[in-house]
Order: structure tokens, then C-alpha cells, then sequence
């Protein structure tokens, strides 16, 4: 009993050097049994950061700030980032703090998920907010709950009257709909859909990446590994790993 007080003591304090009275707030909150939408004030940034208590937002919060598993040699002057699977803007305010010229367009296509993104974003102009999920064309999907919280959403392409239904994008229609010539920093964490994004017309957008930053879930959909590495073995590329993320920087 008094390790696990002493534990607790530990970990609140290292909440508070990493993160100020935020990192204290956000411990506090961390068992709360009730879902409610808690604000947490970095001392890295500048506006406040909003996360669901009772859900998967916390292992989200400490894999991005904590963890850092987005942290990368990127390239200095990355203008163009687009973050596909957004969640609820973790990866897209990391990145808006490291890049803040740049133009960042966060695609998520999950309801509750996307209101909070908005919330998150609404204070850094250079990020624009898409009610999308990422697809190889633009067609309808259904958004598929698999019991993991969250972060754990698919989709699955579907008639354009099932309810629930939200429109798809595929990466190459956000290029020519935002006249983008090539993309700094891809960022794509979609739950399986990789496997159809880099299966079907990725060559219109992936010679215009330079670094891309994925994670693969071939756990929920066999084949998204094989798909990636189909697609992106016609390139010259350098690859290294942080966490759960690959990092594709091309040559």
C-alpha cells in the first residue's frame, strides 16, 4: 500500500514537471468513471487542450505529449501537413506548435470525435477542420464502433442513405480541392484503411509526399502492411520508427 502511494506521488509529480498544473489536472482526472470534456493548460502552448475523461483520449494525450511519438527530425520549413485521422487534434497541435506557418488540414470522420478536433483547433487559424474520413475516392462510409474506444473507429464504404453515414475523401481530391502542388508532412493513422488507400490510386498523390508518418493496423484489417509496403517500395526512401509510428521520409 505505501509503494503504491509513493507510485502515485511519483507519477503526479513527474505529470507536473512534464506539464505544469495541466499534467496535475489531467492525473486527477485520469480514473474518473463519468465521461466529461476536461480542459488541461500546457506550459508549451499557448490555448488550452480539451479531452474526454472515460475514454481512450488519455492513452491518446500521454502517447503524443508524454511519449512524444511524434517527435522526428522533420524538414525546417514544412508548409504543407495533412493529419488523416485526426481523433480529436493531438497530432495536429503537436505539429501546429512545431510548424505554425504552416497549413495543417485535419480529416477525421467520427462525429464526437470531430466536434472536439474543432474545439481543440478553433483558436489556431492555420489548421482547417474536415468531417471526412480518408478513402480512395470520394464516396459514403459507414463509421464502424469495434469496442476499443475512440481511437479505434474503422469505416467500411457504404450506400449513400445508411444512416450515420459520412462523406469520403481521398487524398489526392484534398490536394486539387486546396491547390496543392506536394505535401510536406502525411500523417495517416486511420484504423485500417490503409489497406484500400495505398491498394488503389495512390500514385496520383504519393510521389508528391515527403515525409510521411503512418501507423498500421494489421491487427484489425490483414493486408494494410502489405498494401503499404507494396505501395511505397517504388520509391527511394529512409525509414525509422518512434512507438507505434513509421516515419517514411523520401528520398
Amino acid at each position: 500500500m505505501l509503494g503504491t502511494l509513493f507510485h502515485g506521488l511519483y507519477k503526479s509529480y513527474s505529470q507536473f514537471k512534464k506539464f505544469g498544473y495541466g499534467g496535475l489536472i489531467l492525473w486527477s482526472k485520469k480514473h474518473a468513471k463519468k465521461k466529461q470534456t476536461i480542459s488541461v493548460k500546457l506550459k508549451d502552448f499557448a490555448y488550452p487542450i480539451y479531452l474526454r475523461t472515460a475514454s481512450s483520449d488519455y492513452e491518446t494525450f500521454l502517447q503524443v505529449f508524454d511519449q512524444n511519438e511524434y517527435k522526428f527530425p522533420y524538414p525546417e520549413a514544412a508548409k504543407v501537413i495533412i493529419d488523416c485521422g485526426a481523433n480529436i487534434g493531438f497530432a495536429s497541435l503537436y505539429l501546429a506548435r512545431l510548424f505554425p506557418d504552416a497549413l495543417i488540414i485535419a480529416v477525421e470522420p467520427e462525429p464526437s470525435n470531430f466536434e472536439l478536433l474543432k474545439k481543440n483547433t478553433a483558436l489556431y487559424p492555420n489548421i482547417t477542420c474536415i468531417n471526412s474520413g480518408i478513402w480512395t475516392k470520394k464516396t459514403m462510409l459507414e463509421i464502424v464502433d469495434t469496442g476499443i474506444g475512440e481511437w479505434g473507429f474503422m469505416v467500411k464504404e457504404c450506400a449513400e442513405d445508411t444512416p450515420g453515414a459520412v462523406p469520403a475523401v481521398g487524398i489526392n481530391d484534398i490536394m486539387q480541392d486546396y491547390k496543392l502542388q506536394t505535401i510536406d508532412i502525411l500523417k495517416i493513422d486511420i484504423e485500417g484503411s490503409e489497406k484500400e488507400v495505398f491498394s488503389e490510386n495512390e500514385q496520383l498523390w504519393l510521389p508528391k509526399v515527403k515525409m510521411l508518418v503512418t501507423e498500421l493496423h494489421d491487427r484489425m484489417k490483414k493486408g494494410t502492411a502489405n498494401a503499404f509496403f507494396n505501395a511505397i517500395n517504388k520509391y527511394e526512401y529512409r525509414m525509422e520508427m518512434n512507438g507505434e509510428n513509421i516515419f517514411i521520409q523520401f528520398l
